[in-house]
C-alpha cells in the first residue's frame, strides 16, 4: 500500500531512486561498506585530535559518561526492536493495513515513554554522578549539568529508535547512512573545537545531542521519500490491545537490548569505578580499531537481515530454502572477515597505537588478545544470533533470555575482576560471555531451519577461536613492536586465514559467484 504525497521535483526524483534500489541487498551492502569505511577513516582522524585536546583523564570521563544515556535508552523496554521485528514480519506477510494501525499505537507509546524516562533521568541528574562513582576532573565543569544534558540525549535515543527500527525493518537500511555520516563529522568537528577551547563537558556533549536530532530528521526524510505513509507522525492511538501485543514482544527484546548494552558499555563504568577515568582511555582506544573493523564486517548482516527476517516469517518452502542458503553464506563471509580483522589487529595494533595516540596509551598484551578474540567471535557468530531471534514464535524469547543472562554473567565477572584489580579479566569476561551467546543461539537457529549445528559451530566459533589463539601465540613469540615484525606476522597469518577459509567451505566457485554479482552492480553492467 502506498499513499504518496505530491512530491517536489527533488523528493520525487529521490523517491524514484530509493524505490528502484531499496530491494537490492547487495547494492545496499556495497553502498554501506563504502560509507562505513570512510566513517572509520574519519573516526581515526577525529579521535586522537579530541583525545589530545582533552587529555587522558577528561577523555576517559567523557567516554564513560557517554555510556550512561545509552544504558538509559533501555527505558524504551525493547519496544524499538519489537517494532522492527513486527514490522518486518507484517511486511513479509503483506499485512499493510494491520501494520498501519500497529504503527499509530507504537508512536504514542514511544512518545509517552520518552517523556517519562527522560524526565525521570533529568530529575535524578543532581545525584547520578555520585551514585555512579564519577570523580570531578579539572576542566570537566558541572557533572550534574552534564547528566541533565544526557536527559535530552535519552529522549532522542528513545524517539529515534522508532524511526531507525522502522526503516531497518522495511529494508531501506543503507540510504540514511550517507547523511548520517556527514552529520556525524559536523558533530565531531564541533566537539573538537569546543574541547580545544576548554569548554565544559556538558557543552561539548551538546554536539552529540545535535547529531542525534539530525540523524532522526535524515532517517525520517529518507523514509518519507521511499514510502510516505510509513513516515507518518500522526495519528497517535492509545490502543491497549496493540500496546499489549507490542509490550509482549518488547519484553524479550528488552532483555536482548539489556544484555547487548552490558557487553558494549558497562566495561568503562566498571573500570572508571575501580581504576579511575585515566585508565578508561587506553582501554577504549585499544578496542577502537576492533570496534571499527567489526562495524564494517557487520554491514553484511545490517543489509541482509531484514530480508532474512521476511523469508523466515513467510513460511513457504522457497522462502525457507533462501533463508538457509543466504544465512549460511552470510555466516561464512562474516567468519572469514572477522577472523581476518582480528589477525590484522594483532599484527598491527602496537604500531597503530604508537602512531595514533602515542605509547602512553598502550594496553596490556592480555587485554589486546582478549579484544582480538572478542572481535573474531562476535563477527563470526553474528548471523546465527540475529537469525535465532526471528525463528519461530519463541525465537525472540530465546534470544532475549540468552543475551541478557550472558550480559549479566559478563557484568558479574567484570565486577569481580575489578575487585581483584585485574584489568585483563574485564576484557576476558566478554570473550566467555559472547562465546556462550553465539553457541546457544546458533543451536536455536539451526534447529529451526534444519541446518547442521555441528557444522555451523565449527565454522562460526571453533575455527575462528583456534586460528586467533594460534595467531596470539605466534605474536607472543615473535613480537609486534616494529614494522618488520608486523609485516612478518601478516605474512604468517595469511596462510592461516586461507586454511580457515578452505576448512569452512569457501570455494573458488563461491568467490567467483560473488564477483559476478558485484560486477553486475557496476554502471553499465547487466
Amino acid at each position: 500500500m502506498e499513499v504518496p504525497a505530491t512530491p517536489t521535483r527533488f523528493t520525487g526524483r529521490l523517491k524514484e531512486w530509493l524505490l528502484k534500489h531499496r530491494t537490492s541487498a547487495r547494492l545496499a551492502f556495497v553502498f554501506s561498506l563504502i560509507v562505513r569505511v570512510v566513517s572509520a577513516v574519519m573516526a581515526m582522524v577525529w579521535t586522537p585530535m579530541i583525545y589530545k585536546a582533552l587529555g587522558p583523564a577528561l577523555y576517559g570521563l567523557f567516554a564513560t559518561f557517554q555510556a550512561v544515556p545509552q544504558l538509559g535508552g533501555l527505558g524504551d523496554f525493547g519496544i524499538g526492536g519489537a517494532v522492527g521485528v513486527r514490522t518486518g514480519q507484517m511486511v513479509g506477510r503483506q499485512e499493510f493495513d494491520r501494520l498501519r494501525h500497529f504503527l499509530a499505537a507504537a508512536r504514542s507509546l514511544f512518545l509517552m515513554l520518552g517523556l517519562v524516562i527522560a524526565g525521570g533521568f533529568l530529575l535524578l541528574s543532581p545525584w547520578l554522578p555520585q551514585w555512579l562513582h564519577f570523580q570531578t576532573v579539572p576542566g570537566a565543569g558541572s557533572l550534574p549539568l552534564l547528566f541533565a544534558c544526557g536527559a535530552a540525549s535519552l529522549f532522542l535515543l528513545i524517539i529515534g529508535g522508532y524511526f531507525h527500527n522502522l526503516n531497518a525493518a522495511y529494508g531501506t537500511v543503507a540510504w540514511p547512512i550517507l547523511p548520517g555520516m556527514i552529520i556525524a563529522q559536523a558533530g565531531m568537528l564541533g566537539h573538537w573545537l569546543l574541547a580545544r577551547e576548554g569548554a565544559p563537558l556538558w557543552m561539548q556533549y551538546l554536539t552529540y545531542v545535535a547529531v542525534q536530532l539530525g540523524n532522526i530528521v535524515a532517517v525520517w526524510f529518507m523514509l518519507k521519500a521511499a514510502h510516505p505513509w510509513l513516515s507518518e507522525l500522526r495519528p497517535l492511538k492509545f490502543d491497549r490491545v496493540w500496546w499489549g501485543e507490542l509490550l509482549g514482544t518488547s519484553g524479550w527484546m528488552y532483555l536482548w537490548a539489556l544484555g547487548s548494552m552490558v557487553f558494549v558499555v558497562t566495561d568503562r563504568l566498571v573500570i572508571n569505578a575501580g581504576f579511575g577515568s585515566a585508565t578508561v582511555a587506553p582501554y577504549i582506544l585499544n578496542y577502537k580499531p576492533c570496534d571499527i573493523l567489526l562495524q564494517v564486517v557487520l554491514v553484511a548482516s545490517f543489509v541482509s537481515l531484514p530480508k532474512l527476517n521476511q523469508w523466515i516469517a513467510s513460511g513457504t518452502a522457497e522462502a525457507r530454502a533462501r533463508a538457509q542458503s543466504e544465512g549460511q553464506r552470510l555466516n561464512l563471509f562474516q567468519a572469514i572477515a572477522g577472523t581476518g580483522g582480528a589477525l590484522g589487529y594483532l599484527a598491527c595494533n602496537y604500531q597503530f597505537i604508537h602512531l595514533w595516540v602515542g605509547d602512553a596509551s598502550h594496553a596490556p598484551v592480555a587485554v589486546v588478545h582478549a579484544f582480538a578474540l572478542t572481535m573474531g567471535i562476535t563477527a563470526s557468530g553474528n548471523a546465527g544470533v540475529q537469525m535465532a531471534a526471528v525463528c519461530g514464535r519463541h525465537g525472540l524469547r530465546t534470544a532475549g533470555l540468552t543475551i541478557a543472562s550472558a550480559g549479566l554473567l559478563n557484568l558479574g565477572l567484570a565486577f569481580t575482576a575489578m575487585k581483584f584489580q585485574w584489568l585483563p579479566g574485564i576484557a576476558w569476561a566478554t570473550v566467555l560471555a559472547q562465546s556462550l551467546v553465539n553457541l546457544i543461539l546458533a543451536y536455536a537457529a539451526c534447529r529451526h531451519l534444519g541446518l547442521s549445528f555441528l557444522r555451523w559451530a565449527v565454522r562460526s566459533w571453533l575455527l575462528p577461536v583456534l586460528v586467533i589463539l594460534l595467531g596470539e601465540f605466534i605474536e607472543t613469540q615473535l613480537g609486534s613492536t616494529g614494522w618488520f615484525q608486523a609485516a612478518r606476522l601478516l605474512a604468517i597469518f595469511l596462510p592461516l586465514l586461507l586454511l580457515q577459509a578452505l576448512l569452512s567451505g569457501m570455494t573458488p566457485r563461491l568467490l567467483a559467484d560473488e564477483l559476478k554479482i558485484f560486477r553486475r552492480m557496476l554502471p553499465g553492467k547487466k
